[in-house]
């Protein structure tokens, strides 16, 4: 898993890297203005149940950080895209990472880049392996 997670922490920074320049904040803001950042796993495994009561699962929510990615291993996750307001389910694609952008990096594009809701099916079984890129907020001085 370490090695994983270190190719994983590579991949988010250089997406981070492309994102911030895309919005006119240059190569170097990432470095300059933003800590390096940390990055932490979870991994979900929501069973699928038969009763209405018994379901357990992820409500509708967005990322808090700047991104999530995402490795999916079943169906169950939806996402709400926001010119729709309907929960759509994301096909399972083997080896493919999802990227979620997350609440942080929405306020730092002025809400140019907007976050993504997402969720957990009620009908559908879900397991995931996350990894959350968090960045600090920019520095002062």
């Amino acid at each position: 898993m370490g090695e994983y997670a270190a190719e994983i922490q590579r991949v988010s920074m250089q997406l981070m890297e492309a994102i911030l320049q895309g919005l006119g904040l240059g190569p170097s803001y990432l470095e300059q203005k933003l800590d390096k950042g940390v990055q932490f796993v979870a991994v979900n495994n929501y069973p699928q149940f038969s009763h209405q009561v018994d379901k357990v699962g992820l409500a509708a929510h967005s990322d808090y950080g700047f991104l999530t990615i995402l490795l999916q291993s079943s169906p169950g996750l939806e996402v709400m895209h926001h010119d729709d307001d309907v929960w759509t389910a994301v096909p399972v694609i083997p080896g493919a990472l999802h990227v979620h952008v997350g609440d942080q990096l929405e306020v730092l594009s002025n809400g140019r880049i907007k976050s993504l809701p997402s969720s957990s099916s009620r009908s559908e079984p879900l397991r995931s392996t996350n990894f959350y890129c968090q960045h600090s907020w920019p520095r002062h001085g």
